[in-house]
């Protein structure tokens, strides 16, 4: 396979990538026609010696079967709750997996449970197009309160992570506050005033700044210059997907209020 474009060069939709050999593996985000490669999207070009894969800037959350994710409760019926996770059709997450036990008389008001307007810490259980089915089985699976939720574009959800947890490792060890990044692109920041700010601003800086090399480098040295070096104990035990509730949280009649900051739109 000959490769006409460099590594993470930015292409356009309709742009050459690759003259097709006789072995190769058609990436993610292009198109063949007439033994050869094109771009099916605007991002990085990603060419290997037999594959050639464009990374697109912005992208629709496609959710995958066992995906941690954060949702928003826009719905009920005698049957469950109806959830925003930014998809184009609601997902349904059925009593039996909302992670508690319920009576049968407690399923004509749900909203008790799980408010309209809340949100949840959820993982995808079933896929059946165009429907999605959740559950709240585990540890980690909780109704989100206090903090801050910010959304960015799902595409850059593996930035934000970084290469084996890095990312957000970092972030966390840093900043001492709880983060939990759904891969739907809502990201959950609980921290003090200050942590949270501050995280929120370096999360926009990875957003905008993702399709650079070096940007982990450059967003630890904007840790330690805000936070200073780590020392003490941490919130790394807290990594993605490890969301536990205070136990005062757990035993208060009174929630805190999550203060919601959108970047995409919302249904």
């Amino acid at each position: 396979m000959t490769i006409d474009i460099k590594k993470r060069q930015i292409v356009l939709p309709g742009d050459k990538l690759a003259t097709k050999g006789s072995e190769y593996i058609l990436g993610k985000g292009v198109y063949d026609k007439d033994d050869t490669i094109f771009s099916a999207v605007l991002g990085l070009a990603e060419p290997d010696e037999r594959k050639v894969s464009v990374i697109p800037f912005t992208q629709v959350y496609l959710p995958q079967k066992y995906q941690q994710i954060i949702g928003k409760i826009v719905g009920t019926n005698q049957n469950g709750w109806w959830v925003n996770i930014g998809t184009p059709t609601n997902a349904f997450l059925h009593y039996t997996e909302g992670g508690m036990f319920l009576r049968d008389e407690d399923r004509s008001n749900l909203e008790r449970f799980y408010a309209i307007d809340s949100y949840v810490c959820v993982k995808i259980k079933e896929i059946n197009y165009p429907h999605v089915d959740l559950t709240m089985r585990g540890l980690f699976f909780k109704e989100i309160v206090a903090g801050k939720i910010l959304s960015i574009n799902p595409s850059k959800v593996p930035r934000v992570l970084g290469k084996h947890n890095s990312m957000i490792s970092a972030l966390q060890a840093y900043s001492k506050a709880k983060i939990i990044v759904g891969y739907n692109g809502y990201i959950y920041i609980r921290g003090t005033p200050t942590a949270e700010d501050n995280i929120i601003q370096i999360l926009d800086f990875i957003e905008k700044n993702a399709h650079k090399d070096g940007i982990t480098n450059i967003v630890e040295e904007k840790l330690k210059s805000i936070f200073g070096e780590i020392s003490g104990s941490t919130n790394s035990d807290f990594s993605n997907g490890e969301y536990e509730q205070d136990e005062q949280e757990n035993n208060s009649e009174v929630k805190e209020k999550t203060t919601i900051i959108r970047r995409r739109g919302e249904r």
